[in-house]
Order: C-alpha cells, then structure tokens, then sequence
C-alpha cells in the first residue's frame, strides 16, 4: 500500500491524482469519514466479473453518525438510468467501484464541481456501460456537522444541479422533469444555507415545469429537510 501526501487543491484534484497513480484496473475511493465493510472488495470483483457489460459497481450502505454508531440503512433503488437523468439522483454512493481506463478516458472529476462532482462524473460515466447495484449495505456513511450534505454552503455550489442540468439539455437530453428535479435539489440546499427567499422562488419555478410536484410528498419533505436544518 502507498501512502501520497500532496497539497489540498480539493477533492476532485485529490480524486484525479490519486487514481491516476493508482496501479490497479478497478478502482474507488473512500473518504476520510466514511468505512468500508470487509466482505464490499470480494463482493464488488465478483460481480462485476459476471457481468461484462457492467463498468460500475456499487452497495447499499449504512449511516453513521460522528462516533460510528449506526443510525440507518439506505437501500439504493434497482439502477435506472431514466430516473437517474429525470431527478438527477445519484445511485452510487460509498463503495462504489468503476474502471480506471474509463476515469482515465472521461478526464476524472471536473474540477468545477465542488458540491456533487460524484454525480456529474456518473453522468458522463454511464455513457460507457452499465451500472449495478449490491443488494447489501457493504459500506458506511458518517454524517455530522461539517459533512457536505449538511452543512450551509454557497450560492454557487448549492445551483449546480441547475448547472449540470443545463448542461446534459444542452447536450440533447430533453427533460422538463429534470430541469424540475435540478430546482428542487437547488431549493433544499438554499434552504438549508439560510437563504429562504431563493428557495422558495426555485421550488415555484420547479413546480411551474412539473406541476405534480406540488402533490408530491417527497417535495415536501425535502423542504421541510432544508428548512429545519
């Protein structure tokens, strides 16, 4: 195992270098706070070795909360691109694992990203194969205070599934319900960041698009999430 201690330029750069040094042909990463369990590498090889079309492997997992204790469960939905497009949702989570000639190839994460480079890279990683999910929480995910998904964050990083959106219709993907689904997401962490005015002028620009998310309970709860937080 080799150790590589370089000046923090932020995730993506960190992501980008450590798998272009990396030697092996399958590859993930793991955050400082998160874990993985000790069956995910056997589970993760011998799946995607009985599947040759499948260049992306990832389990369910669990939550945790600042000192490991475990809070709960995530099931990941059966992969579908369609939703993965249509509400920007993001099925790889912790323990995921994917080819290091296709990271190559895509040019790593994109640096301009900061709040879900993760997810603009599957977008442009499902592009080359299949996706599939493990049916067991093989990995854990620790929340607390300073995690991305909690804390406030800026103006900037909180629109960009709007900029990721834009993007892929830019790109010929045609979806009212993804540029509704890119809004809601928007609105959360404006939300959630204390800024109240933009949040509420982006769930109605949301709702404008895709008039059944007003009837939508998830919507709902995502707005209560953001505003209680």
């Amino acid at each position: 195992m080799s150790v590589i201690h370089t000046e923090n330029k932020g995730q993506s750069s960190a992501i980008n270098y450590g798998i272009k040094t990396a030697k092996g042909n399958l590859v993930g990463y793991l955050s400082a706070d998160d874990v993985f369990h000790p069956e995910l590498i056997s589970s993760v090889v011998k799946e995607i070795k009985n599947d040759s079309k499948t260049i992306c492997i990832f389990p369910n997992y669990n939550l945790i909360d600042e000192k490991g204790k475990y809070i709960k469960s995530i099931y990941i939905p059966e992969f579908s691109k369609k939703v993965m497009f249509e509400k920007l949702y993001c099925f790889p989570g912790p323990g995921a694992f994917f080819y290091r000639s296709h990271f190559l190839k895509l040019d790593g994460w994109n640096k301009s990203f900061f709040q879900i480079p993760d997810l603009e890279f599957w977008f442009r990683l499902i592009e080359l194969g299949n996706f599939k999910r493990i049916e067991k929480e093989l990995a854990s995910f620790r929340v607390h205070k300073d995690s991305g998904s909690v804390k406030k964050i800026s103006i900037r990083r909180s629109n960009e599934t709007i900029i990721l959106a834009r993007r892929l219709l830019k790109e010929g993907f045609k979806s009212k319900k993804m540029s509704s689904s890119a809004y809601m997401i928007s609105s959360f962490h404006h939300l959630k960041s204390g800024r109240y005015l933009t949040g509420l002028k982006f769930i109605l620009k949301s709702a404008i698009l895709t008039p059944q998310t007003l009837i939508n309970s998830k919507s709902y709860k995502l707005i209560l999430k953001g505003i209680l937080k």
